[in-house]
């Protein structure tokens, strides 16, 4: 870890312990939702990375498949569960066409 690195986590945990222990409490639960945020978030990077060749060659499947007539359009009032906001929202604006891909 670089040195500058280091002497701003050390600033900050000073800052940190200046603080009564209720709110040192607070920090440190902040603190490990953000990282863990950032984890995930690096987690989600590495594998949008190491799966975009496949959603290529899917969405080309797709868009080939439209154009030999193979796909069939999706009915969203036969597919959406019942009940919920989503299936709602699309049945009142009669979501009944297909999917288009750019």
């Amino acid at each position: 870890m670089p040195s500058n690195t280091i002497t701003t986590i050390v600033a900050m945990v000073a800052m940190v312990e200046s603080l009564p222990d209720t709110a040192q409490l607070q920090v440190a639960e902040h603190l490990r939702h953000y990282i863990q945020d950032l984890q995930d978030e690096a987690r989600w990077d590495h594998l949008f990375k190491t799966t975009q060749p496949q959603l290529i060659a899917a969405a080309r499947r797709a868009k080939r498949e439209i154009a030999e007539g193979k796909a069939v359009p999706l009915n969203y009032r036969s597919h959406a569960p019942r009940g919920n906001a989503s299936s709602d929202a699309l049945r009142r604006v009669g979501a009944t066409d297909s999917v288009r891909l750019g």
